[in-house]
């Protein structure tokens, strides 16, 4: 604890499910709630934040003010980021670059989140409520048929701390011939 009082500033990765990525260009402190509310409502008791990602890209977020003000009593200057975006420059560094897409896909208990690379260029990044593994199938084959990507040029990642991972990767390889 000591060492803890020391730290000038901390990073800390909230999981939310109320995220949107925008154009640095397109971005201001007073239109980040606007773009957020236009997609979700947001709540009184909820407040807007935004984190660089990659390149030019934003990524736009609600926090619950408790939570925001908790943390804020426990650590000297926190900055809040969206666990769900953070991943993304990681993604983006370890692309297959022997496929022409890699799709990302964080297995959770109670959804997934889908990240869609050309090249290194994001295409999608969405997160999906589900509760069942045949849902993550449907809807990694339908961005495949939305995009015209043919399966066998995506190369698949799945990981995730969700005891679902398996099962998913399991039902993913029925249908894709590169999958991790």
């Amino acid at each position: 604890e000591k060492h803890f009082n020391e730290v000038k500033e901390f990073k800390v990765a909230v999981d939310t499910t109320k995220f949107t990525l925008v154009p640095k260009s397109l971005l201001s402190e007073d239109t980040q709630e606007k773009i957020l509310d236009f997609i979700y409502p947001i709540e009184k008791e909820e407040s807007t934040h935004a984190h660089g990602i990659l390149n030019d890209i934003m990524n736009v977020f609600a926090l619950k003010k408790n939570t925001v003000s908790f943390l804020g009593t426990k650590m000297s200057n926190p900055i809040f980021m969206d666990a769900n975006a953070v991943v993304l420059p990681a993604y983006a560094n370890t692309i297959n670059s022997a496929h022409p897409y890699s799709m990302f896909i964080l297995v959770k208990e109670d959804g997934f989140l889908i990240s869609l690379f050309k090249q290194k260029e994001l295409q999608l990044h969405k997160l999906f409520e589900s509760d069942y593994e045949n849902d993550c199938l449907y809807h990694v084959l339908n961005i495949c048929k939305q995009l015209k990507i043919e399966t066998k040029d995506v190369h698949l990642q799945t990981h995730g701390e969700s005891n679902k991972v398996e099962s998913t990767t399991n039902l993913l390889l029925k249908h894709f011939e590169h999958v991790k």
